[in-house]
């Protein structure tokens, strides 16, 4: 190692201690401050505290949001929780005053079966976790993210544009061949049709694969942009480029709301990793103000497919388009009223979260799952065809019901890794599931930093990760974690080899 090489791993050593020191800080003033909450419990008072967390918050972190950020996992993670904690608190509360006259006593009490006490006691074993998360990665090993730090640099990384091009047009045709096929469901089939004809949210290896596909489209359409800015740009090219973004938007959005989000938010941090221009420009920040809208209108338009049963189940994406009932939100005045008020009554409880954890303590559950929870998430992961027994084992709600006497678990409830390590070991889950989630963390590491896997291979890894770190951190379970993981070894050397390719070192030209 050089003398550059050395500073410049200082450097990014450091930069880790910094964002730790800076997690550590917040999240024990945060602490504190909820313990203040639970004592001196009213809602304009929590409104008002989780703003200003909020916005302190990123006042301060600005300085610390560089390129190579977004290999911190554990951190990525933590900052999600807390914030999207707060946040959802402060905006579901703004909706049911101004827009449905109720207060947060009430809906909690009424709704979500605990009461403002128990959530502030929530959100403190929630920063318990976190802490806990934060204590636990200081276990792996610094080196291996550093080294993880060096390959998403493509500082010296050169493509042939042309090869990208190609691999966006094979993108387009994949995803017309679903849709064309009738695989394609849609928000009613729960994403795709399945062989016996009936729309399901069941997993294939088909499924599992389209999404690798829309995360690689993704990624060739921000390689695209850097291409674009490089060389001389043509109007085919821009025409191409708009077709290839909206088919991509269309085909990764339309079956899940929370995906139009993730979307946005996938491409963003691409463009950061990929492209080295400002997340935080005048240009960038009209473009997130028209993104903005773009998410409002679609997340209405897919909620009126679903609240209103517009489409049948079992009906594909080709059949729901060429039938055109689906486009009687746009058309129709009636529906489009009524698709919008269904959205805000939606907004007024799916918006919210943690409240899964808070009614536990509500309904003092005091019988755990000793484990059980954990194995059935990791259950799940092992293919039918290796195993067919596991669809016998209870899991989530039905698992849950068991040892709790809350009504809230007998309905839809979103998944919560805190609430997930309670009700399975108790306080002492504040300490087992942090391990486990630092040694998926740690998994992740080893694998994106493979000798073999190419620069461009690892950054689509990253891509990948950030959807369960981010947008679904307050709704996700080891599950998806540990079925990542397993596409990861089914997937990414097919992926592997062909973005490999677009580097000029292994092209003869």
């Amino acid at each position: 190692m050089n003398n550059l090489e050395y500073i410049k791993e200082v450097k990014n050593s450091q930069y880790i201690s910094y964002v730790d020191k800076f997690l550590y800080k917040f999240i024990v003033i945060n602490i504190i401050l909820n313990i203040f909450l639970y004592y001196f419990s009213n809602e304009l008072i929590i409104i008002t505290a989780y703003i200003f967390s909020i916005i302190l918050f990123f006042i301060n972190f600005k300085g610390y949001l560089k390129p190579y950020f977004f290999v911190l996992f554990a951190q990525i993670l933590i900052i999600s929780l807390i914030n999207l904690t707060y946040l959802t608190f402060v905006l579901t509360a703004l909706i049911n005053k101004f827009a449905f006259d109720q207060t947060m006593s009430s809906l909690l009490i009424e709704f979500l079966y605990c009461d403002i006490d128990t959530y502030i006691f929530a959100n403190l074993y929630l920063l318990i976790f976190c802490l806990s998360i934060l204590i636990f990665n200081s276990f792996i090993p610094r080196q291996l993210i550093i080294a993880l730090m060096n390959k998403i640099n493509l500082t010296n990384f050169f493509y042939a544009p042309k090869g990208v091009s190609v691999l966006m047009l094979l993108c387009i045709i994949f995803e017309l061949f679903f849709f064309l096929t009738g695989i394609s469901g849609s928000q009613q089939s729960g994403g795709f049709i399945i062989a016996d004809g009936e729309g399901d949210d069941k997993s294939t290896w088909y499924t599992q694969l389209y999404n690798f596909v829309m995360y690689f489209h993704i990624l060739l359409n921000i390689l695209f942009i850097k291409s674009l800015n490089q060389t001389k740009v043509n109007t085919l090219s821009k025409i191409f480029l708009v077709l290839s973004f909206l088919c991509n938007f269309f085909f990764f959005g339309f079956y899940q709301r929370r995906n139009i989000v993730v979307f946005l938010l996938i491409n963003v941090i691409l463009y950061f990793l990929v492209v080295r221009k400002k997340i935080f420009s005048f240009k960038m920040i009209i473009l997130y103000v028209m993104s903005f809208f773009i998410l409002i209108q679609a997340f209405t338009f897919l909620g009126t497919i679903r609240q209103l049963n517009i489409v049948d189940k079992d009906m594909s994406l080709i059949d729901v388009i060429s039938e055109g009932e689906v486009f009687l939100f746009f058309k129709d005045k009636n529906t489009n009223e009524l698709g919008k008020e269904t959205f805000s009554n939606n907004l007024q409880k799916r918006l919210f979260n943690n409240h899964e954890l808070a009614t536990l303590f509500y309904y003092e559950s005091s019988e755990f799952l000793n484990g059980r929870l954990l194995f059935s998430q990791f259950i799940k992961v092992i293919p039918s065809v290796v195993y067919l027994g596991k669809v016998d084992y209870l899991t989530q709600e039905d698992l849950i019901t068991t040892k709790t006497n809350s009504p809230l678990y007998y309905m839809d409830t979103v998944d919560s890794l805190q609430s997930y390590s309670y009700i399975d070991f108790g306080f002492l889950g504040l300490i087992i599931y942090p391990l486990i989630i630092n040694f998926v963390f740690f998994i992740f590491y080893k694998i994106t930093t493979i000798k073999n896997l190419s620069n461009l291979s690892s950054i689509f890894i990253l891509a990948l990760i950030m959807e369960l770190i981010t947008i679904r951190a307050i709704e996700t379970n080891l599950t998806y974690w540990f079925l990542l993981i397993r596409n990861f070894f089914v997937f990414m050397f097919f992926f592997n080899f062909l973005l490999s390719k677009l580097d000029k070192k292994n092209m003869n030209i």
